[in-house]
Formats: structure tokens, sequence, C-alpha cells
């Protein structure tokens, strides 16, 4: 992995470079445990090692001036002292130069010429870290280190989505210059910095500290007297304004540099994912660009966490600013609750989610199968089967679903009729028809014979069932967007028992998590393969309220059964009172 740069100028820039050996140590020795992407940003930093020139005089003037001049923004009134990987972060970032060819103009002559100028290797560093790692703290350190170390009109920004976030990283560096018994007090005392209407301003030599939000016409002309900007929590990013502010900064200095700072967040194929996929290929060598240097923490797998000893991959400074009890409490809160659990995953782990997810296990989707009670679906002359039903049906060729729900006790047993046109299977691929064949010789499907969902052909064989089993619908909740027709006929035939079930969050929300329990308890009992593959497939958003529903068009497939099996619960949940009379007389008569 080292090749050829493992040699004297290896041995001898990592004995210097005091900070890059001691975490380079402590992961030879097991000390630290690192992901994956971590450990190849490790053997990135070997490579630099043997290959450029390190400075060690530029890391630790700034490594000392934090620790002597800074405080932390928050809590006790200390002195910052940077940890083990933040000292690695900043001896990597600030300690490598690199000799670059450039043609420059004679001023007498007007001739090009060639010439060799030394810049800083480090441009662009992504820090992807879970949160509470010290994030804030130590980028209001560096606005510092920035705008009092590196000479004159070198300014810094912070930019983010929105100026609420952005003003986080501005208010914590105006606080950490309040800290009584500092450096930077004193100079604030002084006047040397001063905080105005345009940002935190070191008078001296007129370097300004600022933050922006992503407005590209600003933006665009950014360059001119900022060379360090910070991009806060990217992974909210909508529009990647990123590289508006990074061309602007890399054309007009001479040593600019960005930091993108961020957790995992929800949302996929933005400019968060975008940006990831770039610097996971720097990682690897698949790009050659070692003016980009990621730092991203992150668990490898989604059972690392629960797994203590695996939580150091994302959380580089636990045991320092992370405690591992907060995260133990924030999994036990977390239980049984899908906002919670998504939050943890992608700030506390950096394992990316959306904004929707799958909401049954495999073993939810199952349906308490073995306890399936066929016979209750099937009454006598004397006494009727009492069913509710649960009506999903699309105009079109997708799948349709009529489910029968019986009660027993605390019990909710599904049997579902499907319905799909006869044209949509002969279209399919082979793989998939030779499936739904196999269902319908199981009878777990009907085709219908129109090229399309005729509602009268499906009321004819859902008639015929509830006729060939004695069984007397005492509620049909439905879908009302597209089943007109169907639903006329139940009421021509069976008098006044529909139920409009709303497509709404406050409707089916307090359903599906019902029925994700009732599930659990063994409540909910069905025993139909084509259920258990369309309940795999529902896909639930959650939102700050707590609230989940499902979402067709983030499923990853098929869920027309569960919703109809969603909706005939739903039905009963919203009738209870009414139509638990038909299941008590049904108890007493069997007792």
């Amino acid at each position: 992995m080292l090749n050829e740069y493992c040699g004297k100028r290896y041995i001898r820039q990592r004995k210097e470079a005091v900070h890059i050996d001691a975490y380079l140590t402590a992961y030879e020795e097991n000390k630290i445990v690192l992901c994956k992407t971590m450990i190849q940003a490790v053997d990135r930093v070997k490579r630099y090692l043997g290959q450029y020139e390190y400075r060690h005089t530029e890391v630790i003037k700034r490594i000392k001036f934090i620790e002597s001049a800074c405080a932390l923004p928050t809590g006790e009134r200390e002195l910052f002292k940077l940890a083990v990987p933040q000292r690695f972060w900043l001896s990597v970032v600030y300690g490598f130069f690199q000799d670059i060819e450039v043609e420059k103009v004679d001023n007498e002559t007007g001739e090009t010429y060639t010439d060799i100028d030394t810049q800083r290797l480090v441009r662009e560093v992504p820090l992807v870290v879970g949160r509470a790692n010290g994030k804030t703290a130590l980028m209001s350190a560096l606005v510092y280190t920035h705008i009092l170390l590196e000479g004159a009109n070198e300014g810094a920004i912070c930019l983010a989505r929105v100026r609420e976030q952005a003003a986080l990283l501005y208010n914590a560096s105006r606080e950490m210059a309040n800290r009584e018994g500092t450096l930077l007090y004193n100079l604030k005392q002084l006047g040397v910095l001063k905080s105005t209407k345009q940002g935190l301003l070191n008078t001296n030599n007129g370097s300004l500290f600022s933050i922006k939000t992503s407005d590209a016409r600003v933006l665009d002309g950014l360059g001119s007297g900022t060379s360090l900007a910070f991009f806060d929590e990217c992974h909210a990013y909508e529009e990647n304004f990123i590289q508006v502010v990074r061309d602007g900064l890399f054309r007009k200095n001479k040593n600019p540099m960005i930091w993108i700072i961020t957790t995992q967040g929800h949302i996929r194929e933005a400019v968060l994912d975008q940006y990831l996929g770039k610097w996971r290929k720097v990682l690897s060598g698949e790009i050659e660009d070692d003016s980009i240097m990621p730092f991203i923490y992150e668990i490898d797998d989604i059972e690392e966490v629960r797994d203590e000893s695996k939580w150091q991959k994302s959380n580089p400074l636990l045991g320092i600013t992370v405690r591992k009890e907060d995260i133990r409490k924030d999994l036990e809160a977390s239980t049984g609750n899908i906002v919670l659990q998504k939050e943890l995953l992608t700030k506390t782990f950096n394992f990316p989610t959306t904004a929707h997810s799958i909401y049954f296990s495999n073993e939810e989707c199952r349906g308490n199968r073995d306890a399936f009670k066929p016979e209750l679906f099937v009454g006598s002359d004397y006494r009727h089967a009492k069913v509710v039903c649960g009506i999903d049906l699309s105009e079109t060729g997708d799948t349709c679903c009529v489910s029968f729900m019986a009660r027993k006790g605390q019990n909710n047993y599904f049997y579902n009729l499907k319905f799909l046109p006869q044209k949509t299977v002969d279209e399919l691929p082979a793989s998939q028809k030779e499936r739904y064949l196999q269902w319908q010789s199981n009878g777990d499907f009907h085709f219908i014979t129109k090229p399309y969902n005729c509602q009268d052909e499906i009321f004819e064989i859902v008639q015929k069932f509830v006729k060939d089993n004695n069984m007397q619908i005492i509620k049909a909740g439905y879908d009302r967007w597209n089943a007109r027709r169907f639903t006329q006929l139940i009421e021509d035939y069976h008098g006044d028992i529909l139920y409009p079930v709303p497509m709404t969050v406050k409707q089916l929300s307090p359903a599906l998590k019902i029925f994700k329990s009732k599930l659990q308890h063994g409540e909910i009992i069905f025993n139909d393969p084509v259920a258990t593959w369309h309940m795999g497939n529902v896909a639930v958003k959650a939102d700050g309220a707590g609230n989940v529903y499902p979402n067709k068009a983030k499923a990853t497939g098929k869920i027309d059964v569960a919703m109809a099996m969603l909706i005939a619960l739903s039905t009963y949940m919203d009738n209870a009172e009414e139509l638990s009379s038909y299941y008590r007389h049904e108890d007493l008569t069997e007792s």
C-alpha cells in the first residue's frame, strides 16, 4: 500500500509529525477502532508522509494557539485541549506542502516564465463524524487561527442551507471570545477582535469571519478577501452551492481551504450523496486528487449499532465529548420509535437512511400464519361468518384486493381476495409470470378477463365467495379514489355498510401503529404469501410528531394487499362500538 514512498523520508517525517504518528500508532496497536473509510484515510496519510514535504511548524503554531488562546464555547471555562483525532486532522490538513509549476509574467519585460511555487497540499477537507464529536468547537477555534494567524485580508465564511444553521458556528465563535481569562478575550477587550454587522473582524489586518446562506447569485462573487470556507451540515443541502464557493476561493487564493462538516442525513441522491460518492472514490484511489483529504467516520454495518466496541468508528471522540451512557440511553429510548431510530442511525452512527423506511420485519410479514383459522370465514345456514372488509382497488392494471377480517377475542384474522387483469399477467417477464400463475393455481389470485380491472367482474367474484361461505359483511371500508362502481354494487346488495377511509396521516398513522403492535403480539393473523410479499414492501415516512404513514410511491414493490388489510382494521377501529356487538353475540353462542 505504501509502495515506493515508504523510504527514509517516510521514516523521518513520521517521527517529526508527532500527532500523526500518535494516531497511526494507536491504530496499529489496536487501541482505536476505525471504519473502512478511515483505514483508507490512514493509508493515504502514510503515503503523504513518504511523498510530500511535511512542515511541523505550520501545524504546531495552530495547535499551540488553540490550546493557549481558546476556551471551549460551552460548559466550564477551560482552555481547549485538543484530542488525539483532532490533532491528527489538523496535522494532515495544515502540515503537507507540494511544489507546483506555475506560469508567471515578468513585470518589466512582460515575458512569461515558469517558476516553482510551494503551496499547501490539502484544500478540501470533508469531516463526517457523529454528533457531539466537537465539530463546532474545533471549527470555532479554526476561525480564529485563520483570521489572526494567516495574514491581511484572509477572511473566513460559514455557509449553510439556512441562516440559523450557519449562525450556530458564528455564535459559538463569538462566545469563545467572551471567555474571560483567555487571549481571545483580551484581544476583544483591546479592540483587536470586534463584532460588526458584517461579522467578526480582526481590526489589525482586516480579516473578517462572516456567515452566508445558499444564494448562488451572492456566492458567485466570493473569493477576494476570503480564503477559508466552512460548509455546515451539508446533508440538508438541496442545491450544490459548495462548487460555486469552491471555484471562487480556489481561483483567487494561493492557499484556499474548505471544510465540509456534516453528519449523515435522510435525503438520498442529493448533494451529500454526490460528494460522498466522490470522496469514497478519492479514498479508494479511483479518483487521484491529493488536495482532497476525507475523514469519514461511520459504522460499516447496521448490526454494529448494538456492538459498543464498534461505536468509535463513527464517534472518534468517544469517551471525550461523546459518552457511551448517552448512546445507551438513546438506543433504549428509540425502541419502537421509528423517528428516533432514524435520527440515531444518521446522527450518532452516520448510517444513511431515507425519510421512508421499510416498516415491517421479516417475521411480522409472515402474519403469525401458524395460528390462522380458515374456519372463521365459513358460516352456516344458521349462523353467518361476520366479517369487516377493506377494499383497495385500481382502475388500471395494478393489483386489487378485497380483504375480509374476522375477529375472535382480541385476534384479527384476514382472508384476502386478490385480482389482476390477465393481460397484465401475460405481459410480465417469464419469472414473474410463473409466480403469479402459481398463486392462481393455489387460489391466491384471480385473473380478470377484461384488459383492465373491471369492477363488475371483481364484484361477481367477491359476491360468489361471500355467498358460498355463508358470510355477512357487517362493514366495508374503502379508499374512495378508485372504488366508485364497486362500492355502488356493495351498497345495492348489502345495504348501508360502507365506510370511507381517508388516506391521510391522521387516519392511517394510528391504524398502522396498532397493526404493527398487534402483529408483534400475535393478534394479526393471516396465511397468505401475497400478503407477506406486499407487507415486506411497505415503506413509511415518519414526521417530527411521531406519525408514520405508508407511501406507495416510495414502496419497494406492491403493497395493495397490506393496504386492504390496514383499511379493514382501521374501519373496525373507527366503528368498534357498533361492530363489537356482533362478535360478543358470536362468543356467547359458542360458549
